[in-house]
């Protein structure tokens, strides 16, 4: 018996979309309290949720009608588990980073389907704002 021959061609297409990533002033400025552990210990956390695709999965769950926390909630678990407002930290991160890219509070709040989040804030874009590709 012959063994079988598989044959998988991947096509690879690069896309840019761009985002905007708010900055450790912004995010010192918007959320006073976090200011000095977005530093220091949450520096890594920072880091971590402004990577451009990370920034991306963020403004992607909060178009989607999301919480948009959603969007990193499972990539962020384990190292907000390290901080003793870990948790609280990533909320204000996601916040500063759907309002950089001109998404707005809608005060609703939806679950969040992750280990350790319950609910998060869900963000709108006003007509004809927010990244290009979203549009």
């Amino acid at each position: 018996m012959k063994p079988l021959k598989y044959v998988c061609v991947v096509k690879v297409k690069t896309a840019h979309l761009p985002v905007n990533v708010p900055s450790l002033a912004e995010v010192g400025t918007r959320f006073p309290q976090y200011r000095a552990i977005v530093r220091e210990d949450g520096r890594a956390l920072y880091d971590l949720l402004t990577e451009p695709l990370n920034v991306v999965r963020v403004v992607l769950a909060a178009n989607a009608g999301l919480a948009a926390v959603t969007g990193v909630a499972e990539i962020a678990r384990a190292p907000a588990a390290e901080l003793s407002s870990g948790n609280r930290l990533v909320g204000a991160l996601v916040a500063c980073i759907v309002e950089a890219n001109e998404f707005q509070k809608t005060g609703r709040k939806r679950s969040i389907p992750a280990q350790g989040y319950s609910r998060g804030e869900v963000y709108e874009l006003p007509e004809g704002a927010g990244p290009q590709w979203l549009n």
